[in-house]
C-alpha cells in the first residue's frame, strides 16, 4: 500500500544516492531552502539531480538508516524563470534536447516553453532542428512526467516496473491512471507484458467482486490468448471451459450467462465440435483455405502458361547441365509441379535437394523471362535463399511492405494485399514450417490470382512459434500436390550432421566421432551445472582457441527450455559474464532482469510493426517494424535514458527505449523453437534432462539441423536416446487441413453452442 500523504516536502534533489532500474524505487537526498535536508524514498524513476520536486507523503524511520520520506507523489516543480527554464531544459532530462535547442526554444516561447512542449508541438516542430516527429515525442516525454509517475506508484506495488508502466501510458495516454482503475482486464489484452494474473490482483485490490461478469469475461479471453500463444487456432469447448474454470477459481459451464454472451456478441467464434475460435484466427483459416484452392484453380499468368512435363525437364535439364548438377526423381517430379501447376508443395530433410530445386526453378523464370520473388520468414532464412538462389530473397514482412497504421488490424501493417498485389509469375516461399497462420493469410492476400506458388519447407521440423501448423496441415489435406524429396546428397566424406539428422528422424540414436576434425561431437554432461560450465567453456575458450572460431559470428547456443538452471536465461547470464563482462564506462541498461551491454547478442521477441529504423549503411533510408526472431547486437547503449541501440543481421539499426525493451531478450542463448529458419556455422546444444512435452525427437531433429559446419551436443547419451524414442508431439487444435480437404462454402459460423 502507498505510504499516507499528511506531510508535503519541498526541495530540489540534489543526489540520487540509488536505484533500482527493474522497478523505479529510488533514495535520493532532497535540499530544502530553510530545513534539514531530507533522504526521500519511493518510485521515483524520473527523477534527476536539480529537479526541483513538490512531494507528499510522510517520515518513517528505518532501522538501519534512520529518518525516511516515504513518497506517495512526486510533482515536478516548473521553473520559475527564463534562466531556470534554460538551465532545466539544458540538463538532459528531456531526450533530445541539449543546450543549443533549449536556447532556441526558450528564446522563441519564453517562460511558456514547458507549456508549449506539451500542449502544442506543432510550434515546437517548426523550430530549427526539430522536425514533427521529434516535437511529438518530446511532447509525450514532458507529458509523462507527471501521469507516469502517479501510474508508477500505483503499479509498483503489483511488480510492475518502468518499462512496463511506460508501456501502459503510452497504450492509453493521459487516461491511463483511469483505465488501470476502472478497466484493470483491459491491461492483460492490450499491454504486452501484462497477464490475467497481474491484472486480476489489481481489479481484486480495487474491489472487483470474484464472480463479476468483467472478469468472467477477461479469463475466457485469457485462456483463448493464451492458447494462440501456444501454437492452438482454437481450443474445444470442453477445454476452453476447463481452463477458464482453473484461471479463475471457479467452475463456468457452457450455459454460463457470461459465456453464452460472449458467443452471442461475437467476441468468440464457435464450429461443430464444438471448438471455438478468436475472430481473427477463424477468420485466418477460413480465407487461406479460400485462398489456396482459388490459387489453386486459377489460369496461369501468360508467361508460364502452356508449358507441359517433356518441356519443363529439357529445359531443367539443359540448366542442370550449366550448373553441374543432377536432378533426382523427387526433383524432377517437383520442379514439373512447380512449373505446370498452380500450387505445390515441395518437403523433405537436409541435404535433399531443396535449395538446388529453387536454383533450378529460377534459372528457368529466367530462361522464360518470367518474374519471380523469392520469401522466407526471417531474415537469416531470406538471405541464406538468396545467395543460395544468386537473386534477392526477402522477409515475408520485407516483401509484402510492412508498415505502421495507427489502429489498424494486422492486415493492414501490409501494403502489399488484395487492392495491390505482388507482381509475379512464380513465388518461392522457403522455410514455410516456419510461417503461422495470420502471416501465411496476410501473405496469400497479396498474391495475385495466376500467379504460381511453390512452398518448399521441412515438415518434421517444429511448427511455427505463432498460431497454425500450416506446412502439415496443407501436406495433410491432401488437396495439393506434394513433392517429396527423400534423396540424400550433401553426405560427403565423413559429414555426419545431415547422416544424423535422418537417423533421428528414422528413430535412431545419432553416431558422434570423438575426435578434433568431428562434425558431431557429444560432451558428455549429466547435471546441469555441468552442462552449465562446459558450455560456457566452449564458448569461451575452447571454440575460439583451439578452433578459431568468432563466439559471436559463429556460434550459437541452443536448448530446449528457458525453465531451470541450465535454461535459456542462465545461460544467457552466463555467457555475457564470459563473453561480455561490464567494463569500466561501458554502460549498462537493466531490463526483465538482464543488463544489456554495448555488444550484446540479442533477439526481438514479438512483431512490432510500429518501431522505426533505419538501415546503418544508408541513414537516409527509414522504415518501421522489427519482428518476433530477429537477432543483432547492441551497438549503443545511453544510461541515461535507458536507451539501447541494435544493429540486426539486415542492417537495419532501432532504437529501443525503456518501454520497448521488454520485446528485446539476450541471444547468446535462443530456444530451439526461436532458431527455425537460421542456421549457424556451429551450433552448441545444452541437453539435460527435462519434461516430455518438450523433449522431443523433432526438437532434436529441428536442433541438429541448424548446424552447418560442426555441432556438440552437451549432456548425456541417455538424454540423447531419450528424445530419440519420443515421438511426442504436441498436437495443435487447427481446422486448415479439413477446410482444405472439404471446400464447402463456409456460410459463416454459428453463434449458439
Amino acid at each position: 500500500m502507498p505510504p499516507p500523504t499528511d506531510v508535503r516536502v519541498e526541495g530540489v534533489v540534489e543526489e540520487i544516492v540509488y536505484r533500482n532500474d527493474s522497478n523505479g524505487y529510488t533514495v535520493c537526498s532532497i535540499s530544502r531552502a530553510q530545513e534539514d535536508d531530507v533522504m526521500a524514498v519511493g518510485i521515483l524513476p524520473f527523477l534527476k539531480a536539480g529537479d526541483e520536486v513538490v512531494l507528499d507523503g510522510a517520515f518513517t524511520e528505518h532501522p538501519d538508516y534512520g529518518p525516511r520520506f516515504s513518497v506517495a507523489r512526486c510533482t515536478l516543480k516548473p521553473p520559475n524563470d527564463e534562466a531556470a527554464v534554460l538551465r532545466y531544459l539544458s540538463g538532459g532530462l528531456i531526450r533530445g534536447i541539449g543546450p543549443a535547442t533549449a536556447a532556441r526554444l526558450v528564446q522563441k516561447f519564453g517562460m511558456k516553453t514547458l507549456e508549449v512542449l506539451a500542449e502544442e508541438p506543432d510550434k515546437v516542430a517548426k523550430v530549427k532542428g526539430i522536425g514533427k516527429a521529434k516535437a511529438a515525442r518530446i511532447s509525450a516525454e514532458v507529458r509523462e512526467k507527471t501521469v507516469y509517475q502517479d501510474l508508477a506508484v500505483m503499479l509498483a506495488s503489483f511488480g510492475i516496473g518502468p518499462g512496463t508502466t511506460l508501456r501502459i501510458y503510452r497504450q492509453y495516454g493521459a487516461g491511463a491512471l483511469d483505465i488501470v482503475r476502472t478497466q484493470p482486464y483491459r491491461l492483460a489484452e492490450e499491454v504486452f507484458g501484462i497477464g490475467f494474473s497481474t491484472a486480476d490482483r489489481i481489479a481484486r485490490s480495487l474491489g472487483l467482486p470474484v464472480d463479476s461478469p468483467e472478469r468472467i469475461r477477461a479469463g475466457f479471453r485469457h485462456a483463448l490468448t493464451q492458447a494462440t500463444g501456444n501454437g492452438h487456432c482454437y481450443l474445444p469447448q470442453k477445454e476452453l471451459l476447463a481452463q477458464t474454470s482453473e484461471l479463475l477459481g471457479a467452475e463456468v459451464g457452457p450455459t454460463h450467462p457470461v459465456y453464452l454472451a460472449l458467443l452471442q456478441d461475437s467476441a468468440f467464434r464457435i464450429e461443430p465440435g464444438p471448438k471455438i475460435f478468436l475472430p481473427r484466427l477463424h477468420a485466418a483459416e477460413r480465407d487461406v483455405a479460400e485462398r489456396l484452392l482459388a490459387l489453386r484453380d486459377a489460369r496461369p499468368r501468360h508467361r508460364l502458361a502452356g508449358l507441359d512435363r517433356d518441356t519443363v525437364l529439357r529445359m531443367a535439364g539443359e540448366i542442370c547441365g550449366e550448373l553441374g548438377v543432377a536432378l533426382a526423381p523427387g526433383q524432377r517430379d517437383a520442379v514439373v509441379e512447380a512449373m505446370c501447376g498452380q500450387v505445390a508443395v515441395v518437403t523433405g530433410g537436409p541435404g535433399t535437394g531443396k535449395t538446388t530445386l529453387v536454383r533450378v526453378l529460377v534459372k528457368l523464370c529466367e530462361r522464360l523471362q518470367a518474374t519471380v520473388l523469392l520469401a522466407a520468414p526471417t531474415g537469416r532464412a531470406a538471405r541464406r535463399l538468396g545467395e543460395a538462389a544468386g537473386v534477392e530473397a526477402k522477409t515475408i514482412h520485407r516483401l509484402l511492405e510492412a508498415e505502421f497504421r495507427e489502429g489498424g488490424d494486422t492486415e493492414s501493417f501490409f501494403r502489399r494485399n488484395r487492392e495491390n498485389p505482388l507482381d509475379a509469375d512464380l513465388l518461392i516461399v522457403d522455410e514455410t514450417s516456419m510461417v503461422d497462420i495470420l502471416l501465411f493469410r496476410s501473405l496469400l492476400s497479396a498474391v495475385r490470382p495466376g500467379t504460381r506458388l511453390v512452398l518448399v519447407g521441412d515438415a518434421d521440423q517444429l511448427p511455427s512459434v505463432g498460431p497454425g501448423d500450416v506446412l502439415r496441415d496443407v501436406i495433410a489435406s491432401g488437396a495439393l500436390p506434394v513433392a517429396r524429396l527423400t534423396e540424400i546428397f550433401r553426405q560427403s566424406g565423413d559429414n555426419r550432421i545431415v547422416h544424423n539428422a535422418h537417423l533421428i528422424h528414422e528413430g535412431k540414436t545419432p553416431e558422434f566421432r570423438q575426435d578434433f576434425d568431428s562434425d558431431f561431437l557429444l560432451v558428455s554432461k549429466e547435471t546441469p551445472a555441468e552442462a552449465v560450465e562446459a558450455v560456457v567453456g566452449l564458448c569461451a575458450r575452447v571454440l575460439p582457441g583451439q578452433y578459431g572460431l568468432d563466439p559471436f559470428d559463429d556460434v550459437q547456443v541452443l536448448a530446449p527450455m528457458r525453465r531451470g538452471d541450465a535454461g535459456v536465461p542462465e545461460l544467457n547470464r552466463r555467457l555475457q559474464e564470459a563473453l561480455n563482462p561490464k567494463r569500466p564506462g561501458g554502460g549498462e541498461v537493466e531490463a526483465h532482469g538482464f543488463a544489456f551491454r554495448r555488444g550484446d547478442k540479442v533477439m526481438q521477441m514479438r512483431n512490432d510493426y510500429a518501431i522505426p529504423w533505419r538501415l546503418a549503411a544508408r541513414p537516409e533510408t527509414t522504415g518501421q517494424g522489427v519482428f518476433n526472431g530477429d537477432m543483432g547486437r547492441v551497438v549503443a547503449i545511453s544510461e541515461d535514458d535507458a536507451r539501447v541501440d541494435v544493429l540486426f543481421d539486415d542492417d537495419r539499426l532501432v532504437s529501443y527505449d525503456r518501454a520497448q525493451l521488454d520485446e528485446l531478450d539476450p541471444a547468446y542463448a535462443v530456444t530451439v523453437h526461436k532458431s527455425q529458419g537460421s542456421e549457424f556455422p556451429v551450433v552448441v546444444l545444452a541437453l539435460v534432462p527435462g519434461p516430455p512435452i518438450l523433449m522431443t525427437r523433432n526438437l532434436l531433429y529441428t536442433a541438429v539441423t541448424r548446424a552447418r559446419k560442426k555441432l556438440w551436443i552437451v549432456g548425456s547419451r541417455a538424454t540423447v536416446a531419450r528424445m530419440v524414442a519420443n515421438q511426442r508431439q504436441s498436437g495443435r487444435f487447427t481446422t486448415l487441413a479439413e477446410r482444405l480437404s472439404a471446400p464447402a462454402p463456409d456460410a459463416g459460423a454459428s453463434t449458439r453452442p
